[in-house]
């Protein structure tokens, strides 16, 4: 797949071959994104064009509306990139949100598509608005639609089991812990990226010590509090690992923190690159009486982890991004 950036300021870009393209934030690439992009492969194959993707970064939102306080599902831009590859396009454009992007009339913007890339099909979801003060709805699309000579694909974001799938959804199934719901629903089992920092060390003397991740994204959304079975990628290498969310109710810790106990390793990764993968929640975060208690409940939690993956062993699964 080719990838493009900001083209609106690349004077010297044309795409050469007519093309259909689907236009979205796809945060989070999920079974609507999917079905959007797919049918944008059907219809270019069924005119021998190409077929890309096209979307922001900052997503609009926290342009627009920064006091909304909105987080991402997909806080890197580039791992969205990846995720849109996954779908075989071939094409996929990166726009930076700029002050004079986000000014453009729904007109302009049309204008710019078939300028840069050649459309001749756009593809959208059934709740898209573009342009200045989004005043490009789906109405507005299917008038210019009419006078500028392209045509439009209006694609419901519905799963297959009917229900209506939308970032906004994935975003309130995480908050509520939902990890079942949300992994199935994405093209990608949901994973957070940052660096190892120092923590309290508290692990250590336990017995379950951990890597305490700093997030790099402050967009980035987090699941419900509690702990989960993951995979923690370091490298290329993915680990059996439990991760705690939360505030550490026993200690009363202040602040969020994110802690995550590879099973069977012990090397330093002080400040290195980790990746952790979501497979499964297995408990909601507790408060308990004392540390022996705590430490009990630690061993319980790492036998279910240890049993989860018994079940379901790490594979080369497409599912991980």
């Amino acid at each position: 797949m080719k990838k493009l950036n900001n083209l609106l300021n690349d004077l010297s870009y044309k795409h050469s071959r007519e093309s259909v393209v689907a236009v979205g934030n796809f945060d989070g690439v999920h079974l609507g994104h999917q079905k959007i992009l797919n049918t944008t492969k059907e219809i270019a194959s069924s005119i021998n064009g190409d077929c890309g993707a096209f979307t922001f970064a900052p997503h609009p939102v926290l342009v627009v509306r920064p006091e909304k306080g909105m987080k991402l599902i997909v806080s890197d831009y580039q791992d969205r990139v990846k995720m849109i590859e996954k779908m075989g396009l071939d094409f996929s454009v990166l726009e930076y949100f700029s002050e004079s992007f986000r000014t453009l009339s729904p007109k302009d913007f049309i204008l710019f598509l078939q300028k840069k890339l050649n459309m001749i099909h756009l593809v959208v979801g059934d709740d898209y608005s573009f342009g200045k003060n989004r005043e490009g709805n789906i109405e507005a699309l299917e008038i210019m639609s009419r006078e500028m000579g392209f045509k439009i694909t209006v694609v419901p974001e519905v799963g297959p089991d009917g229900r209506r799938v939308t970032s906004s959804y994935i975003r309130k199934m995480l908050k509520k812990g939902a990890l079942r719901t949300v992994n199935r629903y994405m093209l990608n089992n949901f994973f957070i990226k940052g660096y190892v920092e120092s923590g309290f060390r508290r692990g250590h003397v336990m017995g379950y010590p951990t890597a305490n991740l700093k997030l790099y994204s402050d967009f980035q959304l987090l699941p419900k509090g509690g702990v989960y079975a993951t995979l923690t990628q370091i490298g290329s290498t993915l680990y059996p690992s439990m991760t705690n969310i939360g505030y550490n109710p026993t200690f009363q810790n202040r602040e969020q923190t994110i802690e995550t106990h590879i099973l069977n390793f012990n090397k330093m990764i002080y400040y290195e690159k980790i990746k952790i993968h979501f497979m499964e929640r297995m408990r909601d975060e507790i408060k308990f009486k004392g540390i022996e208690a705590l430490i009990k409940q630690l061993r319980t939690d790492k036998n279910d982890v240890i049993q989860y993956f018994e079940n379901h062993p790490i594979t080369e699964n497409s599912r991980i991004l």
